[in-house]
């Protein structure tokens, strides 16, 4: 499992152009657990599936998303988000916010065969993506979602932009790229495991990274 560097560039760039005005927030989202933080789901509204998708047709592809966006609430034992995201007991899921983006994907558009659409997003990408969400009423404080740029059949990556956003503003305070690879039986299992591995990864290791660079800029 490996974080692209090329979007890692791009999301620093991002940081420092902003870090005067938001690195304060992002240093109390990621220190004191009891700040607002609510999990999105993926937002696959602008992913590209590269490669043969083999049985699959482009017109499924937005039921079989829909499917690895739910997998994570109908398995959140497994796919604990507030315990990669150092949230004590449950933490908000308002999917509806990412279902709403995803619904409007053009099926004609998901599929290429063109290896340079793998990396297709900036951060100035991610931010528009961003101004699209709608939170529903009495949504406070921070939200995390993991932005789609692509699944890759021919490396067997699927890769995301880690993304935080503020729900007043919609502004994005941090945006990461990382990505981990299929696996299990199945469309939805074999790209829903990269949203595992990915939180697990973060728990691990990449939480605690970015709570050392954000304390860095207090």
């Amino acid at each position: 499992m490996k974080t692209s560097l090329t979007t890692i560039t791009v999301a620093l760039a991002l940081l420092l152009s902003s870090f005067s005005s938001f690195a304060q927030s992002m240093a109390d989202v990621l220190t004191k657990p009891d700040v607002p933080l609510t999990w999105l789901g993926l937002d696959f509204s602008e992913a590209k599936y590269v490669g043969d998708p083999g049985t699959v047709a482009p017109e499924e592809m937005k039921d079989l998303f829909t499917k690895i966006n739910t997998v994570v609430l109908q398995e959140a034992d497994k796919y604990d988000v507030a315990k990669a995201f150092k949230r004590s007991g449950s933490m908000p899921y308002k999917i509806e916010v990412t279902e709403a983006v995803n619904e409007k994907i053009d099926a004609g558009q998901i599929i290429t065969a063109n290896l340079s659409e793998q990396q297709h997003f900036s951060a100035a990408k991610i931010q528009s993506m961003a101004n699209k969400y709608r939170f529903p009423a009495g949504t406070s404080g921070v939200a995390v979602v993991f932005i789609v740029e692509n699944i890759s059949k021919p490396t067997e990556k699927e890769s995301f932009w880690v993304t935080f956003v503020d729900t007043s503003s919609k502004k994005v305070l941090f945006t990461t790229g990382m990505s981990a690879s299929g696996g299990g039986f199945g469309f939805r299992n074999h790209w829903a495991r990269p949203v595992y591995d990915v939180l697990k990864e973060i728990k691990s290791s990449q939480y605690d990274k970015w709570k050392k660079q954000f304390a860095k800029g207090k």
